[in-house]
């Protein structure tokens, strides 16, 4: 519960400043399922790929990534929140 709370802040501030950056406009997040399992997968052409797709798709996400990226306490963090 404490993590889900940090998440929502961390959420809000990363989308606010993304939506202050660029002008962000998403399509289809109707065809998205509420629940259950999905993938979503990015072609990334920036670093900042993850960050739209975690802040802009109308659930949680949980990200993978190889075993060296959690080597960074910080980035540790991120992924596990």
């Amino acid at each position: 519960m404490f993590l889900d709370v940090i998440y929502a802040i961390i959420l809000l501030c990363v989308k606010a400043g993304l939506k202050l950056k660029y002008r962000i406009h998403v399509e289809g997040t109707e065809n998205i399922p509420k629940d259950g399992p999905a993938v979503f997968l990015c072609n990334h052409t920036s670093v900042a790929d993850s960050f739209f797709i975690g802040c802009f798709l109308p659930r949680k996400i949980y990200f993978m990534a190889k075993s060296t990226e959690f080597e960074s306490a910080a980035l540790r963090l991120f992924f596990y929140l």
